[in-house]
């Protein structure tokens, strides 16, 4: 299988179409850290294409300060894609991740724990077909 593409210029206004449109759902895929970095990472689905647009990093803050992140910078996102562990409870709140997000008007999707293997092979199936713009995810790279 192909590897991701950095876009060329081909493809440079057939990505920037798909990101304005707005018939095209804008979510974020987040890695969620405690003892290291949080990310986030901003798409749009087209078909069977990702297209990846954004990208941000932070440690050691709250749902809230992402969500003020998220509201200020990409404020059509609703939709969240979580691991699975987002359904673990604070110590501090006594709720899950995935109830704070709730509660801050998101709608978290949680993604299933699969073992290495089958994690790496979801990747590789997908990854020729996700396309990313290197400006907006340059830190992510």
């Amino acid at each position: 299988r192909d590897s991701g593409r950095i876009l060329d210029m081909q493809d440079v206004q057939f990505f920037n179409d798909i990101i304005q449109s707005d018939l095209y759902e804008m979510m974020c895929a987040l890695d969620l850290g405690v003892d290291d970095s949080t990310a986030l990472w901003f798409f749009k689905r087209y078909e069977d294409k990702i297209f990846v647009f954004g990208y941000h990093e932070a440690r050691r803050l709250g749902a809230q300060d992402y969500a003020d992140y998220i509201r200020k910078n990409y404020p059509q996102v609703r939709r969240l894609i979580v691991p699975h562990d987002a359904r673990v409870k604070e110590w501090g709140s006594g709720k899950t991740r995935v109830e704070s997000l709730i509660d801050l008007k998101f709608r978290p999707i949680v993604c299933p724990s699969v073992s290495l293997s089958d994690g790496i092979f979801a990747v590789r199936e997908t990854f020729s077909n996700i396309y990313f713009d290197e400006n907006g995810i340059k830190k992510g790279l």
